[in-house]
């Protein structure tokens, strides 16, 4: 069950699988609702809003997924995820401004269970916490905080919330 959680959290992350599956549904969908001259003026309307109802597939699923990823992935990762302990060993400005604030890449080293130490980052504008629903700040430079992490992929992560 870990496995292909881990896999729909790869999928989810990388967003790409979704514009290329987006891009087949719309692709199938002009080709196979084609309006041809022999149907009635009613089967060719009906036609016509099924391919558009396919097409939109093109844009709504690529970005259903960017909006709502981390919603999905989240209570995925805490569910399925391995519990530890994660440290901010370093942060790196980003060109990016959300909000008229800087986007921070946070660096990261947390011991995984095979005795490893992990290093991974979060940019804080990834709203990686779980639960989403409590008010939270992002952990500082030098502070530890309690992560969960995908036992088949190790470095996406949840950061439970710090106050």
């Amino acid at each position: 069950m870990s496995f292909l959680i881990s896999i729909v959290v790869l999928l989810i992350k990388q967003i790409w699988p979704f514009v290329i599956f987006g891009l087949l549904i719309g692709f199938w969908a002009t080709n196979y609702f084609r309006s041809t001259p022999d149907l009635t003026l009613k089967a060719r309307k009906r036609q016509k809003r099924l391919r558009n109802f396919f097409q939109s597939f093109v844009v709504l699923l690529p970005g259903v997924v960017f909006l709502y990823g981390s919603y999905i992935t989240n209570p995925l990762i805490n569910y399925v995820g391995i519990e530890s302990t994660g440290k901010v060993i370093s942060q790196v400005k980003t060109s990016t401004l959300r909000n008229y604030q800087r986007v921070f890449k946070m660096n990261v080293a947390y011991l995984r269970e095979d005795g490893e130490v992990q290093e991974s980052s979060f940019r804080t504008d990834e709203f990686n916490y779980y639960p989403a629903s409590n008010p939270s700040t992002y952990p500082r430079v030098g502070q530890e905080f309690k992560l969960k992490y995908l036992p088949y992929i190790p470095r996406y992560f949840v950061i439970f919330n710090v106050h």
